[in-house]
């Protein structure tokens, strides 16, 4: 199969990473485009945090305008992180067995929701369950509280950034609950579960129908 050509602002995104902060002319050149092409380009990613204009004062000449990436921008990359963990943690089941990697799990979790509890205190149960949604969604979890009129809202996830971990360890699944509840403070039930089939995770508080 034929390998996809890069679009303009992947070029921009690449080029960027690669040598560094780049004016607009230099962009124009380097790909054959207008800088019309590259000023749209250009915008669309300093709106979405991903770029940022500079101002260099050289020894000679006018200050010029220079773009770079900012600390956000990592996101557009690949990312061999997720399957280096997976890789450690199989090599750690084989040596130490699978409840040792199930226990570095838990206490991992006993952790995140230890530091979410603290910013929950005193908070009425719909803002925790908001609060922790926003959380999530910046984890990549596409997370919302879905309102349920009048009712505390549910905790919808709409994506797993962590599916390979919860297909090689299912129990990474009941931790998560486990984290919700002890961050919220409350009782939380899992109304329905990507793993088995699901649209979503939905999570529920206090036993609600």
């Amino acid at each position: 199969m034929p390998r996809r050509k890069a679009t303009t602002r992947e070029r921009i995104l690449d080029s960027l990473r690669r040598r560094g902060p780049c004016t607009v002319t230099e962009l124009a050149r380097r790909f054959h485009v207008s800088t019309m092409c590259v000023r749209l380009q250009l915008a669309a990613l300093v709106e979405e945090g991903f770029v940022r204009a500079e101002e260099t004062r050289p020894s000679r000449g006018r200050p010029a305008r220079v773009f770079a990436l900012t600390s956000a921008a990592r996101c557009c990359f690949p990312d061999r992180s997720g399957p280096l963990a997976l890789a450690i943690l199989a090599e750690v089941e084989a040596v130490a067995g699978r409840q040792v990697v199930v226990r570095a799990l838990e206490r991992r979790a006993r952790r995140l929701a230890d530091a979410w509890r603290a910013e929950l205190e005193g908070k009425s149960d719909a803002e925790k369950v908001r609060i922790l949604a926003h959380i999530r969604d910046g984890e990549g979890y596409l997370a919302e509280a879905e309102p349920r009129g009048g009712k505390t809202p549910d905790l919808v996830e709409r994506h797993c950034p962590i599916s390979g971990l919860a297909d090689r360890w299912p129990e990474v699944c009941r931790i998560e609950e486990d984290m919700f509840r002890r961050a919220l403070g409350a009782s939380v039930a899992r109304k329905e579960h990507m793993l088995t089939g699901g649209s979503c995770c939905r999570y529920r508080l206090n036993g609600e129908v």
